[in-house]
């Protein structure tokens, strides 16, 4: 028996570019690189139908198979969280996707496991999908990385380390910029014989030509775009045929027929009002034959062919920035512990006017509980158009909202530290989304706090002050605590002052100079940070009454760049592999 193997990298996913200007069927465009900004995301949907048939004959035995159906719909939705990542050198972005599902939600998770005192809910970071993409041709890239998944009490924490994202192939997916009529390719990774390593001299050449302006039906309706047609076809038969020979006369068998036919198209359509690929069609299709004999005259007959044509569209796309996530916010949205923006059946309509939101205050202290008002201002026209509206939410430092409701301009009393991001859009008549905007707000915590410390002989168990939270939330770049301890007898010995984490992890600073200690912290990578507070404690070793005063200062960062719609993309997807044994 020969089992011969091929695979085919066939792309079905979408990619996204930028463009502007309108663009009519015969007139010129040119689409430079895209400019994606964490908070973006994008919803959807992979379905088609698919055929195959086998027939096989060796001496008096035959076996026959034939299978047909409809796949799908297949619901993806994706987040861009963080775009000052690099790979092999190159700058690349990084998402964060919800795992595939059907329509109806069906994507079951993994089952839940013991993994303390109670259940755990998510003992496995692949609760969702993480990927980069090459911010150059948006080529999807694969991300390593180290996870660490403590004990559940009550639920699972998971620490991402070192996370990096993998080089891709040398050759552009998208060649920008791109133009009417402009032409680029490259090869992959050709077939192999009997799970062998693949030959330079046979592969998958890859050529792809910008198209012209049309519109597509989408959805979300009919929507103006530019197409791209992507071919991929097998070279290097007559190599993979010698190969075949050469390991079946090893094999005592005579190859004396093969036939090997690869053809997939990918016709991707992008759209300048989304700032993405809005649909895709694409196809495949693929036939084998072969006939061997053996030394005894014995022969061998097989043949398979199968076909695939399917169609990937947007069904949603929510273009509003946010601050960058850090490793654990990556790790917590990994997780299912944070929400992952789904953004499917939001729809934007073309309109001769746009909205800015902007915020009175760019930073602000937390701990003074501060009002902020954000006023948004329509571009284009006087107001509104009759029926239009705006309608805004508040995003806090967890991801969630926080407040939301409808009007020009809103205010919110911020409770505490971390980013804020308000997202407005525009309606018309009808509930569609007519133009978004956002604006960022960085909320820092900068305190002085009191606290009455018990005498210590007098609790010769618990010889430590009351214990104080601190509000460390996601996004916190710094943070220094100062304590001064004050009573009769202050002394600088045998003293301490101790900071905790939300898993218990400590701190401690045991040196003081004139009862006065310090604690820093610029590197979270080890720490837990989410929604529960910290704690600082100072302990006292000495039988004296004594108060200490706390200076917190947690900084969340300077002013942050103004959170604003911009272009974008979906990155391409999973590759496809066409397996056959005969």
């Amino acid at each position: 028996m020969v089992r011969v193997r091929w695979g085919l990298l066939l792309v079905v996913g979408l990619l996204s570019v930028p463009f502007s200007g309108c663009m009519g069927g015969g007139r010129a465009f040119s689409l430079d690189s895209p400019d994606w900004r964490p908070g973006f995301s994008f919803a959807y949907s992979d379905e088609g139908d698919y055929s195959e048939k086998a027939h096989a004959r060796a001496g008096d035995k035959e076996d026959k198979g034939e299978d047909a159906g409809h796949y799908g719909p297949v619901v993806q939705v994706f987040e861009v969280v963080n775009t000052t990542l690099g790979a092999a050198e190159e700058p690349a972005y990084l998402l964060v996707g919800k795992r595939p599902a059907d329509a109806a939600g069906a994507e079951a998770k993994a089952a839940p496991k013991n993994c303390g005192p109670v259940p755990c809910p998510s003992v496995s970071i692949i609760e969702n999908t993480l990927n980069g993409v090459r911010k150059a041709d948006l080529q999807d890239l694969a991300v390593a990385f180290e996870a660490r998944i403590e004990a559940c009490n009550p639920s699972c924490s998971v620490e991402l380390r070192n996370l990096r994202v993998i080089g891709g192939p040398d050759h552009r997916f998208l060649d920008f910029p791109l133009s009417r009529g402009k032409t680029w390719g490259g090869k992959v990774d050709g077939p192999s014989v009997n799970g062998g390593p693949p030959t330079g001299d046979a592969g998958v050449q890859m050529t792809a030509r910008v198209g012209g302006a049309t519109t597509v039906e989408t959805p979300l309706g009919r929507i103006d775009a530019v197409h791209v047609e992507f071919r991929y076809e097998l070279f290097g038969v007559d190599e993979i045929r010698r190969q075949l020979v050469k390991e079946a006369a090893e094999g005592g068998l005579k190859v004396e027929k093969f036939d090997l036919s690869v053809h997939s198209t990918r016709h991707v359509y992008y759209s300048e009002a989304y700032q993405a690929v809005v649909k895709t069609d694409y196809a495949s299709d693929e036939r084998v034959v072969l006939k061997v004999r053996s030394r005894d005259g014995e022969r061998l007959e097989a043949e398979a062919e199968s076909h695939v044509r399917g169609t990937r569209v947007l069904t949603g796309a929510h273009l509003i920035g946010r601050p960058e996530r850090n490793l654990d916010e990556v790790a917590r949205l990994l997780a299912d512990q944070l929400p992952i923006a789904d953004p499917t059946g939001d729809a934007y309509r073309p309109v001769d006017y746009s909205v800015d939101v902007s915020a009175d205050q760019a930073s602000v202290n937390a701990a003074e509980a501060p009002m902020v008002t954000f006023t948004t201002k329509v571009v284009g026209r006087e107001a509104l158009p009759d029926g239009h509206k705006v309608r805004w939410r508040v995003l806090g430092p967890m991801g969630t909202a926080v407040a939301e409701g409808t009007g020009t301009s809103f205010t919110h009393t911020i409770q505490e530290p971390g980013a804020y991001t308000a997202e407005v859009e525009a309606v018309d008549a009808t509930g569609n989304v007519t133009s978004v905007d956002g604006a960022s707000v960085v909320a820092n915590f900068r305190k002085t706090i009191k606290v009455d410390c018990p005498n210590a002989g007098l609790e010769p168990t618990s010889r430590g002050c009351p214990t104080t939270p601190l509000p460390v939330r996601p996004g916190i770049a710094r943070l220094k605590v100062d304590a001064k301890a004050t009573g009769p007898l202050v002394a600088a010995s045998s003293d301490r002052l101790q900071l905790r984490d939300t898993k218990n992890g400590a701190a401690n600073d045991n040196t003081a100079t004139a009862a006065t200690y310090s604690i820093e912290v610029d590197d979270f990578s080890k720490w837990s940070v989410g929604a529960q507070d910290w704690t600082i404690q100072l302990y006292q070793q000495r039988a004296v009454l004594e108060d200490v005063e706390y200076t917190v200062d947690l900084d969340y960062g300077t002013q942050p760049a103004t959170a604003k719609a911009g272009a974008t993309g979906l990155p391409t997807f999973d590759a496809l592999f066409a397996t056959f044994t005969g």
